[in-house]
């Protein structure tokens, strides 16, 4: 029988039903040996890969903000660029009440990670097979897990919301509970926390019938529902709008410039999030950096068909029972829309339409099917014959991508912050100033030397970045010339962090030299150049390099 389903309800599925649905043990049977063991593999790769990592900009980021913001209304102000509601920096706030150190925080993901494995393992209603697939695939395995970024703690409550509302015992204030906790990780958390709270709210009205069940009782729940829905997302907005100066409001198309081909990207974000295989190229894998990425139109409307009919199968599946046919078509169209409008995104959040595919099976699979009318009920019947031959399908690309990545990972620099943090604590003096010309670079490399970083287009120093636009009238250059000027009035030497993109200005580097510099591409695609320029020969800096 199904996590959730009531007693007797096996017998009335027919044969097609009982072939898709795995047997008791998927439910709230104890983990065995094989659970335990799959479930040690899982945090042994997770824990290994998580130690080889090296941090990318974005992870530093949060992880400063959080630690370095002293106080619930200081972390509210400095994180109203993020573009994030704020649970995980709260819990990376309590995290460094017992640790600063970066390793806590790798220690505290790993822990999510394999807490959202065991969820699974514990309570999907999958075969054994499934369970490994799904655990051991790009999204559970590596992107959520050895990345640290609020999308994991969003996994494991999303998981664990669907757990708790597919007991048998339905845990309705539970699984409501966790659904407001996801829905203040990330934006994404939201979107997927409102299908799933449409998902419910149908399972709750229809169970396996067609006619709604409107009783006093249930019109006064599904308001208060209503009222609290309202709230959680205008309490959410509120924190991840961004403010009118913010430099980065997104990157979506809008009406007026749509384009077919825009369409045509938009409409392949199915297939990309289910084949999440990068390219290699400059001798790394280049995460981020589609594989299948199309060049021509041909190929484009090639992979729009297969991504149509990945979606179609997947209607088809989600068929079995009308809250997982709301999950699947209200999470998908979602967040496809919200990439087309908003933010096209990358593989991070692409793999929340994966999620929405597992969370659909599982709740497929949590009860007796929905009693479709006669003319859908053959179509919904047949599907469920092919259906645990689809799921697995599904499955088996994001493992090659997760074997991918993390094979690269393991052997390959993911980013070159922590090599240059090394390089300037062993060339440069304890006290040699940090100036960003690479904002988010200098600040990955400042976190991981625990030193502060002036920032000359925001006029700041901190060991966190502030993503407000430039408001000096002033030009860049002169900006920074100026600002390295009066640095360089008090100190001997100061520490230029620029990368490869974002490279000083002739005029600084006449007066500087480059000491650093990226050797090869790393994952993430940082190149460094950190340049050092010293004050003028004196009395005060007798080593001084002429500038």
């Amino acid at each position: 029988m199904p996590l959730g389903a009531p007693a007797g309800s096996a017998s009335s599925t027919g044969s097609a039903d009982r072939a898709a649905v795995p047997p008791a043990r998927g439910g709230r049977a104890p983990l065995g040996r094989f659970e335990w063991g799959a479930l040690a593999v899982y945090g042994l790769v997770v824990a290994v890969l998580s130690a080889l990592h090296e941090p990318w900009k974005d992870e530093t980021q949060t992880w400063r903000l959080a630690i370095d913001s002293h106080g619930l209304g200081a972390l509210v102000h400095n994180a109203r660029y993020e573009g994030h509601p704020l649970l995980f920096h709260l819990i990376l706030q309590a995290v460094a009440l017992v640790s600063r150190s970066w390793w806590a925080v790798v220690v505290l993901h790993v822990v999510i990670a394999c807490a959202a494995a065991w969820v699974v393992m514990r309570y999907a209603p999958f075969t054994r097979l499934e369970k490994v697939l799904v655990i051991a695939g790009y999204y559970p395995a590596y992107e959520y897990a050895v990345i640290v970024r609020p999308y994991g703690l969003g996994m494991l409550l999303a998981f664990a919301s669907c757990a708790a509302w597919t007991a048998e015992r339905r845990r309705t204030v539970l699984a409501s509970v966790l659904l407001v906790l996801l829905a203040n990780t990330t934006v994404l958390g939201l979107l997927l926390a409102l299908a799933l709270a449409a998902a419910y709210v149908t399972d709750w009205l229809f169970g396996a019938e067609l006619r709604p069940r409107f009783s006093s009782r249930q019109l006064g729940a599904a308001g208060a529902a209503l009222l609290a829905v309202i709230v959680v997302v205008a309490l959410v907005a509120k924190q991840v709008i961004p403010p009118a100066d913010a430099a980065y409001r997104g990157d979506g198309a809008t009406v007026e410039g749509a384009s077919a081909w825009s369409v045509g990207a938009a409409l392949t974000i199915p297939l990309r999030a289910f084949t999440p295989v990068m390219s290699v190229a400059e001798g790394t894998v280049k995460w981020n950096d589609w594989l299948f990425d199309p060049g021509s139109r041909p190929v484009l409307g090639l992979e729009v068909l297969l991504s149509v009919t990945a979606v179609t199968f997947g209607l088809l599946v989600a068929m079995r029972r009308l809250s997982s046919l709301v999950l699947f078509v209200v999470g998908t169209a979602g967040f496809v829309g919200f990439f087309a409008l908003f933010v096209f995104g990358f593989s991070r959040h692409h793999g929340h339409l994966v999620l929405v595919w597992i969370l659909a099976v599982w709740l497929a699979r949590a009860g007796p099917p929905t009693r479709w009318p006669a003319m859908l009920a053959p179509l919904a019947a047949r599907a469920q014959r092919w259906a645990p031959a689809v799921v697995v399908a599904s499955l088996v690309p994001m493992v090659v991508g997760a074997a991918e990545l993390a094979v690269a990972d393991a052997m390959l620099p993911f980013s070159d912050a922590r090599q240059v943090a090394s390089f300037l604590r062993t060339h440069a003096g304890a006290d040699t100033p940090l100036i960003a010309i690479a904002r988010s670079d200098a600040q990955s490399v400042g976190a991981l030397l625990d030193r502060p970083v002036i920032y000359p287009l925001d006029g700041r120093v901190s060991t966190f970045a502030i993503w407000g636009s430039v408001r000096s009238t002033r030009p860049v250059s002169t900006r920074v010339v100026g600002v390295v000027d009066s640095v360089l009035a008090v100190n001997c030497q100061a520490a230029l962090i620029a990368t490869a993109r974002t490279d000083i200005s002739p005029v600084l580097a006449s007066h500087a030299h480059l000491i650093y510099e990226t050797p090869g591409r790393p994952m993430s695609g940082n190149r460094y150049r950190v340049w050092l320029a010293s004050a003028a020969p004196s009395a005060r800096c007798p080593g001084g390099a002429g500038r």
